[in-house]
C-alpha cells in the first residue's frame, strides 16, 4: 500500500516507554491490559458513583459496547441511563437548576463553573454539559473541562473531541486534550465509543485525526483493528503514528514499508502490551548497543592508528578504557625496537597486574612518566587500575618477559603467576621465563606448575627445557614419570634433558642405561646425546667420577643407527677434552659413511683442543677427497683454527707439514696460507713466513692447482726467494709449465736447471730428458733431435726417446733415417711394450708410404693426411706431454702457440 509522506512525529525515547508502563497501572483507575484483537476488556473498569464512592469492576459499565459492538449513537450508555434534559425526568433540584444557569451564562470563574459541572455530571445532565462544550463561552468550557479531573464522563467524550478539533484557543485545546487523554487511559469503556465514531464516514477529518491519536495513547491493544482500517483513509499518518505509539516501535514512518503494520500485528497477535513494549525496548537497546559498538570501534581504530611507537604514549594507552587499545599498547611495548627505552614501562605493567603496589607506594613512586601514563600523573601507585581482561593480562606477562629480563622483581612476579594462575596467562609466564639461565630458584615453581594439573604437551616440553637450563638439583624422582613410555617422544626427550642437567648427575646417569637402546625413540636418544654435551659445558661441570660413564654413553650413541644421533654424540664427545673421547672420534672417522656425521666428527676433533687431533683431521679429509670436499674442508678449517689458536708461526708451519704427510694437501695449503696471512707483519716470523710461501707454492702444485702454483712460483723466482731453493723452484716452474702446456717456458726452465746442476748429478739425466721432450713439444725439432742424440751418446736412451728420435726425423724430412730408426726400434722392443710398438708401427707406415711415393714418380707424395712428405704427424708424446707438433719443420712453431 502506498501512502503520502507525513511529518507526524511521536515520542522517541526509552524513558517514555517506562513511564507509559507505569501509567498503565494507576491505583485508582483500575485499567487493565488488553490483547490484540480481543472482543472487549478482560475486566470491568473501576469508576466512581455520583456520591464520590469508588465503583467496583463491572458495576457501572456492565452494559458498555466493545469494539466488536460499537454503540450506534456514539455514546457509551451510563449504568444510570442517559439524562435527556429537565423534561425527561423528575423536576431538577435547585442545585441542578443553578448549575445549568451558571454554565449556560458562563459568567462565573473556572473554579465555580467546574463545581457546577460536577453537579450536572452527578445528576446525569449531559445534554447541558454538551451544549456548554459546544458553545462559545470560554469560562464555561474551561469549567466543564476542569470537572473532568474529578469526574470522568465518557458520555461527553464526543463533545470534547469536537471541541478540540474546532477551537482556536490554545488553553482550551490543551485542557481538552488532557481531559480526553486521561479519560481513554482510565476508562476501559471509552475505547468502544471512540472506535464507533471512526465508523462514521461523515466524521470530519480533523475530528478523525484526534480520535485516532487518542486510540494510540489509550495503551489498549483493542484499538489496533480500527487503527489498521484507518491506514487506508485520510488520517493514515496519524494512524501510523498511533500504531507506533501502541507498540513503542520507534522508527520513522518513511522507513517502513506500506504493509508493515498489518504484518507486525498479525505476527504479534495475542501478546500483551507489556510484552510488546519489552520487545521494542529490547530492540532499541540492541540498536543502541550496535550503534555504540560502531562508534567505539571508530574511536578504537583512531586511537590505535595514532598510537605510534612513542613509549610515553604507549604507557598512557596501557590504562585506556578500551580493551583493544590497551592490548595493542602492551603488545607494542613488548615488541618495541628500543628495549632499553621500553623497559621504563615495566613498573607500570607490574602494577597493572596488581603487583608491586605496596612497595611502590612506600617508596613514594608515582604512576609513571612525568607526562602521564593514563592516570593522574602525580598520584600514588595504587591509582593505577588493575587490569581485569585475561587477554590483556596475558599480553602484559609476555611483555614483562621481554622487557624485564634479568630483573629480580619481574622474575618474582612471573613465578607468582606460574604458581597462582592457569590457562593462557600461566603459559605466557612460562614462555617469559624461557630466557632465564642458571637460576635455580625458578625450578620449584615450574615443577609445582606441571605437577598440579594437566598442561598441553607443548607447554610441558617448554617447562622441562626451562628447568634443564636453570641448574636443577635432585629432580630425578619428580621428572622420572615424564620419561616413561606413556608420554609422547618430545615430552620424554625434554624430560631426559632436564634429568641430565641435574647438578647431582650421579643418580640421574644410573637411570639412563636403557636410553641408548635402539628400542627408544630417536628423539630420546638424540636428546640424551645433546643433554650430555650441554652438561659438559654447564657452569657447574660434572664430577670426575661420572665422566667415564658419560664417555661410555656417548660412545654407544656415536655408533647409533640414526645418523643424527651419531652426529650429536660426536659433537658432545668434543666437549670431553680427553684422549678417550679422541679415540672414539677417530674410530668413528674410520667407519663413518655419512658426510654430515664426518663433518661433526671433524668439528669435535677441533673442540678437543688436543694437538694429536691434527693428523686425524688430515687423514679424515684425505679419505673424503672427491666426496664432500667443500663441506668437510670448511669444518676442518674451523677445527684447525681452534687447534691453532695461540700457536706461533713455526707451530702452524709444522701443522701444515703434518697435514701434508697425513694425505691432505688441501689442508696443508690452507695451513700455509694461514701462516702467511696471520704472521706476514711479524718481524720475528719472517723466515717462517718465507718458508710457508714456498711450501704453499709446492702444495698448490701437489694439489693440482697448477695455475695458482705457477703464478706463486713466478713471484718467488722474480724475488729470488730462499724457499724453495733455486733448483727446486726451477723444477716446479718447469713442471707447472708442462701441466699448463707452456712448453717453451718449460724448456727454458729446464735449460736453467741444467746450468745449476753439476756434471754427474744424479738428477741431471732426468732433467736433460725432460728438456729434450719440452724442446720437441715446443716445436724446436732440430734442438730436440740434437739433445736426444746426445743422450744416446751417454747411453741414456730408452724406447720412448728412440720413438721420439724417429718422429723428429720424420718431421725434418729425413725419411730414410727415420725408417732405419723405427725398424730398429720395432726389432728391439719387448713383446709386452704394446703402446710404444703400436705408435712405432704407425709412424713406420707413414714413413714407408712417403718413401714409396718419392721413389715412384720423383714428386713429393702426399702423406696420410694429404700433406707433403716430411710433414707427417708425430705419434704423440708420452704421458709427460701432448702429441708432437704437426708442423713440417718450423722450429719456431711451439705447441704453446697452437693451443
Amino acid at each position: 500500500m502506498s501512502r503520502p509522506s507525513s511529518s507526524v512525529s511521536r515520542p522517541r525515547s526509552l524513558v517514555c516507554g517506562a513511564l507509559l508502563v507505569a501509567l498503565l497501572l494507576p491505583a485508582t483507575a483500575g485499567a487493565r491490559m488488553q490483547s490484540v484483537g480481543a472482543d472487549g476488556p478482560r475486566e470491568g473498569a473501576a469508576g466512581t458513583d455520583p456520591a464520590g464512592e469508588v465503583r467496583g469492576p463491572g458495576e457501572a459499565d456492565a452494559g458498555q459496547p466493545s469494539l466488536a459492538e460499537p454503540a450506534q449513537d456514539g455514546s457509551s450508555g451510563s449504568a444510570r441511563g442517559q439524562a435527556s434534559g429537565a423534561d425527561d425526568g423528575p423536576d431538577p433540584t435547585p442545585a441542578v437548576v443553578e448549575a445549568r444557569a451558571a454554565l449556560l451564562s458562563g459568567s462565573q470563574g473556572d473554579d465555580e463553573l467546574s463545581i457546577h459541572a460536577v453537579t450536572l455530571i452527578n445528576a446525569g445532565d449531559f445534554e447541558t454539559l454538551r451544549a456548554t462544550l459546544g458553545g462559545t463561552r470560554r469560562n464555561a468550557v474551561l469549567g466543564v473541562l476542569s470537572a473532568f479531573k474529578v469526574r470522568y464522563a465518557s458520555e461527553l467524550l464526543a463533545a470534547v473531541t469536537d471541541l478540540a478539533a474546532r477551537t482556536d484557543d490554545a488553553e482550551v485545546r490543551t485542557r481538552a486534550s488532557d481531559a480526553m487523554r486521561d479519560l481513554v487511559r482510565t476508562r476501559a469503556d471509552v475505547l468502544p465509543a471512540l472506535a464507533a465514531r471512526l465508523g462514521d464516514p461523515a466524521l470530519p477529518v480533523a475530528v478523525r485525526r484526534i480520535v485516532v491519536g487518542l486510540l494510540g495513547e489509550s495503551y489498549d491493544l483493542r484499538a489496533v483493528p480500527a487503527l489498521l482500517r484507518e491506514l487506508r483513509g485520510p488520517a493514515w499518518a496519524e494512524a501510523d503514528a498511533a500504531l507506533g505509539e501502541l507498540s513503542r516501535h520507534e522508527r520513522p514512518a518513511q522507513s517502513l514499508p506500506a504493509d508493515f503494520w498489518p504484518g507486525f500485528w498479525e505476527a504479534n497477535a495475542g501478546l500483551p502490551l507489556v510484552q510488546l513494549i519489552d520487545r521494542e525496548l529490547l530492540r532499541q537497546r540492541e540498536e543502541h548497543a550496535a550503534e555504540m559498538a560502531r562508534k567505539n570501534d571508530e574511536i578504537v581504530k583512531t586511537r590505535i592508528s595514532t598510537m605510534g611507537n612513542d613509549v610515553d604514549r604507549l604507557m598512557a594507552e596501557v590504562t585506556d578504557e578500551f580493551q583493544r587499545v590497551r592490548l595493542t599498547a602492551v603488545q607494542r611495548l613488548g615488541q618495541h625496537p628500543n628495549k632499553e627505552q621500553a623497559a621504563n614501562a615495566v613498573p607500570l605493567l607490574l602494577r597493572c597486574l596488581g603487583y608491586g603496589v605496596e612497595r611502590a607506594a612506600s617508596e613514594g613512586e608515582t604512576n609513571g612518566p612525568s607526562n602521564g601514563n593514563g592516570t593522574t600523573g602525580n598520584g600514588s601507585a595504587a591509582e593505577v587500575p588493575r587490569e581485569t581482561d585475561d587477554e590483556v593480562r596475558t599480553a602484559i606477562v609476555t611483555a614483562l618477559g621481554t622487557l624485564g629480563r634479568g630483573r629480580a622483581d619481574v622474575q618474582d612476579v612471573l613465578l607468582q603467576v606460574v604458581r597462582n594462575s592457569e590457562g593462557p596467562i600461566a603459559s605466557a609466564a612460562v614462555d617469559a621465563l624461557a630466557g632465564e639461565r642458571d637460576q635455580p630458584q625458578v625450578v620449584p615453581p615450574l615443577l609445582q606448575y606441571i605437577g598440579r594439573s594437566e598442561v598441553p604437551s607443548a607447554t610441558l616440553v617448554n617447562v622441562l627445557r626451562i628447568i634443564a637450563q636453570n641448574q636443577p638439583r635432585e629432580v630425578f624422582a619428580e621428572l622420572a614419570p615424564w620419561m616413561s613410555a606413556s608420554y609422547e617422544p618430545d615430552v620424554r626427550a625434554a624430560a631426559v634433558e632436564a634429568v641430565v642437567a641435574d647438578v647431582d648427575l650421579g643418580p640421574a646417569l644410573a637411570s639412563t642405561t636403557s636410553l641408548t637402546s635402539p628400542d627408544q625413540p630417536s628423539q630420546v636418544r638424540f636428546a640424551l646425546a645433546r643433554a650430555l654435551g650441554k652438561r659438559l659445558r654447564a657452569t657447574v661441570p660434572p664430577a670426575d667420577d661420572v665422566r667415564p660413564r658419560i664417555l661410555e654413553l656417548l660412545a654407544d650413541l656415536a655408533d647409533d643407527i640414526d645418523k643424527n644421533v651419531r652426529a650429536e654424540a660426536a659433537t658432545s664427545l668434543g666437549e670431553m677434552r680427553s684422549e678417550g673421547a679422541q679415540a672414539v672420534l677417530e674410530e668413528r672417522s674410520l667407519r663413518e659413511t655419512d658426510p654430515s656425521v664426518v663433518e661433526k666428527v671433524i668439528a669435535a676433533l677441533g673442540t678437543l683442543r688436543l694437538d694429536s687431533a691434527v693428523p686425524i683431521i688430515g687423514r679424515t679429509c684425505g679419505r673424503w677427497v672427491g666426496g664432500e670436499p667443500e663441506r668437510l674442508l670448511s669444518a676442518a678449517h674451523q677445527a684447525l683454527s681452534l687447534l691453532g689458536d695461540g700457536l706461533d708461526a713455526g707451530a702452524w708451519l709444522d701443522m701444515a707439514a703434518t697435514l701434508r704427510e697425513a694425505g691432505s694437501p688441501s689442508l696443508s695449503v690452507w695451513a700455509c696460507n694461514e701462516v702467511v696471512n696471520r704472521f706476514a707483519g711479524v718481524q720475528a716470523a719472517r723466515e717462517v713466513v718465507s718458508r710457508a710461501r714456498g711450501a704453499l707454492a709446492e702444495g698448490l702444485y701437489l694439489e693440482g692447482r697448477y695455475q695458482e702454483a705457477h703464478d706463486r712460483l713466478v713471484e718467488l723466482q722474480e724475488a729470488n726467494a730462499p724457499y724453495p731453493n733455486g733448483n727446486r723452484r726451477l723444477e716446479l716452474l718447469a713442471l707447472t709449465s708442462e701441466k699448463l702446456s707452456l712448453w717453451s717456458e718449460a724448456a727454458q726452465h729446464y735449460s736453467q736447471l741444467l746450468e745449476l746442476q753439476g756434471e754427474g748429478e744424479v738428477n741431471r739425466l732426468a732433467t736433460r730428458r725432460a728438456y729434450a721432450v719440452a724442446l720437441m713439444e715446443a716445436g724446436r725439432s732440430e734442438d730436440a733431435l740434437q739433445e736426444i742424440e746426445a743422450l744416446f751418446a751417454e747411453d741414456a736412451g730408452d724406447s720412448d726417446l728412440v720413438l721420439r728420435q724417429g718422429l723428429l726425423l720424420e718431421r725434418l724430412g729425413r725419411l730414410p733415417e727415420a725408417e732405419d730408426v723405427l725398424l730398429h726400434l720395432g726389432e728391439s722392443l719387448p713383446a709386452d711394450d704394446a703402446t710404444i710398438r703400436a705408435r712405432a708401427l704407425e709412424a713406420l707406415g707413414r714413413v714407408q708410404a712417403a718413401l714409396a711415393a718419392v721413389r715412384g714418380d720423383g714428386a713429393a707424395p702426399a702423406g696420410d693426411a694429404g700433406q707433403p712428405a716430411g710433414a707427417g704427424e708425430g705419434a704423440g708424446s708420452d704421458d709427460d706431454g701432448p702429441p708432437s707438433d704437426p708442423a713440417a719443420s718450423g722450429d719456431g712453431a711451439t705447441s704453446e702457440d697452437n693451443r
